[in-house]
């Protein structure tokens, strides 16, 4: 189940870069740094609540979770 998840999060990564606008004259080298800054933190955050709910995820008995 491990090597599933570590998959999953190369696929919205790397639509994150495609989905993105391209405007490198609309902002400065520290708000793009910036940026990416927060978006590593809130990668990070959603991986530690999947991880300390991951036995609920797995949980068959729980019912259908949408995925």
């Amino acid at each position: 189940m491990r090597r599933c998840r570590k998959r999953l999060w190369r696929v919205p990564l790397a639509w994150l870069f495609v989905i993105l606008p391209v405007q490198s004259s609309a902002i400065s080298q520290e708000e793009a740094q910036e940026t990416a800054h927060l978006l590593a933190s809130l990668l990070d955050a959603g991986r530690v609540v999947i991880d300390r709910n991951q036995s609920l995820i797995d949980d068959p008995h729980k019912g259908d979770k949408g995925f």
